[in-house]
């Protein structure tokens, strides 16, 4: 009688154990919605980064000497503020840096990375550079304008 209750507890045990489904969630340690306790990735993970936009020495004094009082950036048509002619970085800027154009938090959706285009034209529509760049999860990508 004894072993039977021994071999009624064991089967439970084992039952209740092996019908324990894995905690689900975001587990990529990059997301913005990481779940430390998940144990099984849900898809549900989504991410953002940001990027720096600026101009040195020679791209102020480039617009200082065209007259043209200040650049404005745009990223896939969308203008995201204007950086004076009369301020320079002879230092790469931070994603926080005052007086250039930085883009915070911008989302990714449920990629990693993400390829934008960008503009930059004087204040009649002029372009000055375009290009392409990434954002890239967690990370802070710094754009030298050139004109």
């Amino acid at each position: 009688m004894k072993s039977i209750f021994y071999l009624f507890i064991a089967i439970t045990i084992s039952l209740s154990s092996s019908c324990k489904k894995p905690v689900e969630g975001c587990t990529d340690i990059d997301a913005d919605n990481f779940e430390a306790l998940a144990e099984e990735d849900n898809g549900t993970c989504y991410f953002s980064g940001g990027a720096v936009f600026y101009h040195n020495l020679a791209g102020s004094q480039y617009l200082l000497d065209n007259d043209i009082p200040y650049a404005r950036v745009l990223i896939d048509n969308v203008s995201h503020g204007i950086l004076s002619a009369n301020v320079h970085w002879s230092f790469i800027p931070s994603c926080s840096s005052e007086d250039a154009i930085t883009i915070q938090n911008y989302g990714l959706a449920y990629q990693k990375s993400k390829q934008f285009n960008y503009r930059v034209e004087e204040p009649d529509g002029t372009l000055l550079d375009a290009g392409t760049f990434m954002i890239r999860a967690n990370s802070c990508e710094a754009i030298l304008l050139n004109y």
